[in-house]
């Protein structure tokens, strides 16, 4: 070999972290935080509920025949 591709040899970057480099753990694996699973599920329920009823509400607007003059308006308006 010659002395230039020594020097490249040497001098080519170490894939990976440096020596003596450890991982570190996350603060969230220290301490657990309590959860109320009791008030988490009511809210749960609640946000269900709610998107049940829009549901419904979009299904029986889409469901329902609309007049000549009313389709002409959404038209004309570009409101659905």
């Amino acid at each position: 070999m010659n002395k230039k591709s020594d020097v490249v040899a040497k001098t080519a970057k170490k894939r990976g972290r440096p020596a003596g480099v450890k991982n570190k753990p996350t603060p969230f694996n220290n301490t657990p935080f309590p959860v109320d699973w009791e008030k988490l599920a009511k809210q749960l329920q609640a946000a269900l509920a709610s998107q049940i009823k829009d549901n419904d509400v979009l299904e029986q607007e889409l469901s329902r025949k609309r007049t000549f003059w009313e389709r002409l308006v959404c038209l004309a308006t570009g409101s659905v």
